[in-house]
């Protein structure tokens, strides 16, 4: 298929809030992505190197992975992010935020959304470096050889797959 700008043309066919069409063509001129539609209108953007889902796109809202680690950092930087479930132990938990949301914050919503794209592109090779990384957080990781989605927990053990 090549090179296509698809941020448009889906967000189009999904009604998807203008904020939240904005915020995915300012993904789409920063970073290297790929998109796919799936049921119910979702759309779903991941690294153009076929690593996780990054972002869930839905009509009014955004869902954008974050390291659990870096959880605390994100709901402060988007004031009205909804934190996943207290009982998620998911690693790289999904965090909601609604299109007036991002609307008072883009900036920082498009800067986190960088971020869950290059985490997803790193799972394979580790963590991602930036400025908000400190040296807690540049552990190695290794992804799931059979989802390759999730990184392996300190068991070994993959917290997307059936055990």
């Amino acid at each position: 298929m090549g090179e296509h700008d698809l941020s448009a043309e889906r967000g189009a066919s999904m009604n998807l809030d203008p904020t939240l069409q904005r915020l995915l063509d300012a993904l789409q001129g920063s970073i290297g992505i790929a998109q796919r539609e799936r049921v119910a209108g979702e759309l779903q953007v991941r690294p153009t190197d076929d690593g996780g889902i990054a972002l869930y796109f839905h009509p009014s809202r955004v869902e954008i992975v974050v390291d659990r680690h870096r959880l605390q950092g994100i709901l402060r930087d988007v004031p009205g992010a909804v934190p996943p479930p207290v009982n998620n132990n998911d690693p790289y938990p999904f965090v909601k935020i609604a299109a007036n949301v991002v609307e008072g914050s883009f900036d920082a919503v498009l800067s986190w959304a960088i971020e869950a794209v290059k985490l997803r592109s790193a799972g394979r090779r580790g963590v991602i470096k930036d400025s908000r990384s400190t040296s807690a957080d540049a552990k190695p990781q290794t992804k799931c050889p059979r989802c390759n989605q999730y990184v392996l927990l300190a068991n070994g053990e993959c917290p997307g797959c059936d055990n």
